[in-house]
């Protein structure tokens, strides 16, 4: 079995290598966290990395062995923007007053929120959360969070656009095929833009924002980041 080029990677590629018996999910899932262990040491994009990942991608593996019918994103590898609840993570907001492991507490969400549950409804492997400025309040940098500056990945020197700067760095250097991100003005846009990426802000509350740590109840938005339009509608 050979990987395709994390580079080219898109949702059709993926599921054309699954079907071809290129690769295996388990396989893809390990390529990504390679990926990670090579380039998040200086990118800065993952603040919390989900060791059930590989255990959820073998699953995947053994449900398709099966002859299972699975959902339309099995085994795409994904990444959660931080400020969405994710069993098993705190939720921090890049605040170190809400990170235990910056000197402050952790808020541990007991569900995850809507549109992280629709995530793992779909099949798509998480990763991990990703990097965010101090309660999203920035539009251009993440450099005040508690994790530290995110970098831009397509272009190091350069803003690497906020408030979802960790999420657009993750898929712009190839960690991850897809991410969630969230906007009140300019979040899913402006790192989308800055690192060469198709981001979408949907029509407020038509995906809900609950279980989102949240700046403005009649602006915040979830949307995706990716790098293709096919991969960002899907």
């Amino acid at each position: 079995m050979s990987l395709p080029d994390l580079q080219t990677l898109t949702v059709a590629a993926i599921q054309a290598g699954f079907a071809r018996g290129d690769f295996t999910c388990a396989e893809l899932t390990q390529a990504c966290l390679d990926q990670i262990d090579r380039f998040n040491p200086r990118y800065n994009a993952i603040i919390f990395r989900n060791a059930a990942a590989l255990a959820d991608a073998s699953e995947i593996d053994r449900r398709r062995a099966a002859g299972d019918a699975l959902p339309p994103l099995a085994g795409v590898p994904v990444v959660i923007k931080d400020p969405m609840d994710m069993v098993g993570f705190p939720t921090t907001g890049g605040w170190a007053q809400l990170y235990s492991g910056a000197g402050g507490i952790d808020l541990m969400p007991a569900s995850d929120s809507p549109v992280v549950a629709r995530m793992r409804a779909a099949g798509a492997i998480l990763l991990g959360k990703t990097n965010v400025p101090v309660l999203s309040a920035s539009g251009t940098r993440a450099n005040d969070s508690w994790a530290g500056p995110t970098l831009n990945a397509a272009a190091p020197d350069l803003a690497p656009g906020a408030s979802s700067a960790g999420t657009a760095t993750a898929v712009a250097s190839f960690m991850c095929v897809l991410g969630l991100a969230e906007e009140t003005g300019g979040s899913i846009q402006n790192p989308a833009s800055a690192q060469g990426l198709v981001g979408i802000k949907p029509t407020h509350a038509l995906v809900p924002n609950t279980g989102v740590l949240p700046l403005s109840s009649q602006r915040d938005v979830v949307g995706p980041i990716a790098r293709c339009v096919r991969d960002a509608a899907l």
